[in-house]
């Protein structure tokens, strides 16, 4: 992982459109009677919108940085995404951005598959795609809420205390309870 990265002249392109013949004939042979390799390479030119955002995912690449959710998600970055009136997270993958929308493939809110589809990203959110241990990380915090309310919720579920210190017994209690294996069983 390099500390900093910086921009480097490493390929020299021509347009081919920019050529007249004679010159494109010449260039041809240049790299022929030289055994210049030829590398197979997409070029973004610096007027694109997409130039800066090449770049930055070519910074990314070369330093093991991940994206961490703000702004707008790299090209082919897989995602979470949501509007405020959805109410839940899509998983998608950012497929390219035109001047004023983003093209994504999402997964279908219905379950049904996945489609590709173009949206406005003013007033869309996006997050990266929780990872396993964050998954177990959220299932058990919700776990562990769940068994504080359900001794909250029993008669007997105080212990003469004050209010702060009976919801730290609590999580005392469900976190051993936790860790020992203890889990909701679902009735059959």
């Amino acid at each position: 992982m390099s500390e900093k990265f910086e921009r480097e002249e490493r390929y020299i392109v021509f347009k081919v459109k920019d050529l007249s013949e004679h010159k494109l004939g010449w260039v041809r042979d240049v790299i022929r009677l030289n055994d210049i390799p030829i590398v197979d390479a997409v070029v973004v030119e610096a007027g694109w919108p997409e130039y800066e955002s090449t770049w930055s995912a070519i910074e990314r690449r070369v330093t093991g940085e991940q994206w961490n959710g703000e702004g707008l998600p790299p090209v082919g970055l897989e995602v979470e995404c949501t509007f405020d009136s959805w109410g839940y997270w899509l998983k998608g993958k950012v497929l390219c951005y035109g001047e004023k929308m983003i093209f994504m493939e999402q997964e279908s809110s219905k379950g049904d598959g996945k489609f590709e589809g173009s949206m406005n990203p003013d007033g869309i959110k996006f997050r990266p795609v929780p990872t396993p241990e964050q998954i177990a990380e959220q299932e058990r915090h919700a776990g562990l809420n769940e068994m504080i309310r359900h001794i909250k919720d029993h008669p007997r579920g105080t212990h003469g205390v004050g209010h702060l210190q009976e919801l730290k017994i609590h999580e005392d209690v469900v976190r051993d309870l936790w860790e020992a294996g203890y889990r909701k069983q679902v009735a059959p």
